[in-house]
């Protein structure tokens, strides 16, 4: 039974604390790993692995190369934002960079729930590459995984991947339906492991539609309940000032941990992968991750 909400009380905004009364929440809560959303950054600041940036909640302890061998930093910035101060800006012009943070505990759940923009002039990750289009945006990651041949660890879930322009259209958000007998318009891939298949893993493996427009800030919600047996669950929603909020795919019934002794994710990485474009930047901004049984 889902909770329910009765009353709410103290001053909602960033800082204050605040009192949810209700039913039906469950004996135990979440418990938050991370919290984003600039107020800890100035504009123009670097975000670099010479030492972790703290954030509200926890920190960015690494900084990864997306691709290539560009050590590029993402920045702060106070151009787009989604909540007051800055964002983080990815500058996919000379392969923006992946950010990371590592949890202190291993979850048998975890949840993300980000907000990101793309400005009306600019293009998807790859956009004018040959390779086309090619854009993740959160990874889940079990640490000590041991890596295969290929060198990606088998535990590795990511929550979808844009392999669409996003045509801007000023009169009304862009919905690019999916065909599943065409993929040359498909737009988003659902949620699965990154590269390393194993018997049975769980995997949203049909493509979903993402209603997707530039100049709009939106949210996506992206959840994985751990488990080696049948209990497994992968899920993503999304939502926007146009869309309303919806389930983008969300599958049960199999295991997402490999092997069974594994207990859970670690960590997680923002920007996954996104390919240099001359014509990409994004922004990103009040990024939350919590854990949980």
């Amino acid at each position: 039974m889902a909770g329910t909400i009765t009353n709410v009380t103290g001053t909602l905004s960033d800082g204050n604390q605040i009192t949810i009364s209700g039913s039906n929440f469950g004996s135990t809560g979440p418990t938050v790993l991370f919290f984003e959303n600039g107020s800890l950054g100035t504009n123009g600041q670097e975000i670099q692995s010479a030492s972790p940036k703290p954030c509200p909640i926890g920190a960015w302890d690494s900084v990864y190369p997306n691709g290539g061998s560009s050590t590029v930093p993402a920045y702060y910035s106070n151009a787009y934002t989604h909540s007051p101060g800055c964002s983080v800006k990815f500058d996919q012009t000379i392969y923006g960079p992946t950010l990371s943070t590592q949890f202190n505990l291993q979850t048998e759940a975890v949840f993300a729930s980000y907000w990101v923009y793309m400005p009306g002039d600019k293009d998807t990750p790859g956009y004018n590459q040959p390779d086309g289009p090619n854009w993740k945006h959160v990874v889940f990651i079990y640490l000590d995984e041991t890596e295969s041949g290929d060198g990606y660890p088998k535990n590795q879930y990511v929550s979808h991947v844009l392999m669409h322009r996003g045509i801007y259209d000023v009169n009304g958000p862009e919905i690019i339906p999916i065909y599943p007998d065409s993929p040359e318009v498909r737009d988003w891939a659902s949620g699965s492991l990154w590269y390393d298949s194993w018997p049975g893993a769980l995997a949203a493996d049909t493509w979903n539609a993402v209603y997707w427009n530039r100049g709009c800030w939106h949210r996506f919600d992206f959840y994985i309940k751990c488990d080696a047996g049948t209990g497994g669950i992968l899920a993503l929603y999304q939502q926007s000032s146009q869309v309303p909020r919806r389930t983008v795919y969300y599958a049960s019934g199999g295991p997402t941990i490999y092997p069974p002794t594994r207990a859970g994710f670690q960590h997680l990485r923002i920007n996954a992968f996104a390919r240099q474009d001359n014509n990409s930047h994004h922004y990103w901004d009040d990024m939350y991750i919590s854990g949980g049984p």
